[in-house]
């Protein structure tokens, strides 16, 4: 490459509140798959999963109820349905899709609980999602630095569009209390206590008490449970793990404590739970 003699420079004025959430945006990959016939899925109860979901279908159109609401999902366009949204696939409609399963703090943050769409028309993209999504693949290094990039490719075409904007509130969460949300889903296996979190965030415990309830619109402790409940539902997804060893490392007392807790928030046993999961979309 030949490098041009003078010099080259611009400064980028992009608005601070969209340049801050797309700085601090994360991506934490769950799955991704290309399924050619999905077969019907119900997410059940008020903590349905936990991760967004980009849908792209490759064929024909399929149709979602949301509450007493169809939602036509179709080709030519990108989807991103957010979390914990309870809905149901028509059962006609069982259509070829692409689809990426991920979690993101700082977009359940800006964005209300509403299913966005944008034009898209990037073939080789999606080729690129779907040479990723071999089962039995190794998991390694380059392959997971891929498909988080796929992942945030696919999301900056909904960034690039100006309604999508207007329905982005992009207030970005004190790094503090980032890393104090990180921290407990890293320790989801440990007895985590308010003055421990709060000395992480550098505050008195009533002001980060506050502070983190303003930003994630729960308490700490809350999010504790959530964060086990979240992590136990990717263990019982991804692992053949027991119960037993899942209520370990999710922090439950014991392995009753962890199937009453589970059943209770997710309106069905550890073992239905997997069981609906064996095949994803």
């Amino acid at each position: 490459m030949n490098f041009p003699d003078y010099n080259l420079h611009r400064r980028y004025h992009a608005d601070d509140c969209l340049n801050n959430t797309l700085g601090n945006l994360d991506v934490r990959m769950v799955e991704i798959g290309y399924t050619p016939k999905a077969t019907p899925w119900l997410v059940l109860g008020k903590n349905s999963d936990p991760w967004f979901r980009l849908y792209y279908m490759t064929e024909t159109s399929a149709y979602l109820l949301l509450q007493d609401k169809r939602v036509e999902i179709k080709p030519g366009r990108l989807y991103l349905i957010p979390p914990r949204l309870p809905f149901q696939y028509v059962l006609s409609s069982l259509a070829a899709h692409v689809w990426l399963h991920f979690f993101s703090d700082t977009l359940q943050q800006a964005l209300p609980s509403e299913i966005f769409s944008v034009p898209f028309n990037k073939m080789e993209l999606l080729q690129r999602v779907m040479a990723n999504a071999v089962i039995g693949a190794p998991d390694t290094t380059e392959s997971t630095v891929e498909v988080n990039l796929l992942c945030r490719m696919l999301l900056n075409e909904f960034f690039l569009c100006p309604e999508f904007l207007v329905h982005t509130q992009t207030l970005g969460i004190p790094m503090p209390l980032c890393r104090v949300a990180e921290y407990i889903r890293q320790n989801c296996d440990a007895k985590i206590s308010i003055q421990e979190l709060a000395a992480l965030a550098r505050m008195t415990q009533v002001q980060f008490t506050r502070q983190f309830a303003k930003y994630y619109h729960q308490s700490p402790k809350e999010y504790c449970f959530n964060a086990r409940i979240d992590h136990a539902k990717t263990l019982l997804m991804q692992t053949e793990l027991s119960t037993k060893e899942i209520a370990e490392r999710c922090g439950f007392s014991d392995c009753y404590h962890f199937y009453h807790q589970f059943k209770k928030s997710v309106a069905m046993t550890p073992s239905e739970y997997r069981e609906c999961n064996k095949v994803r979309h």
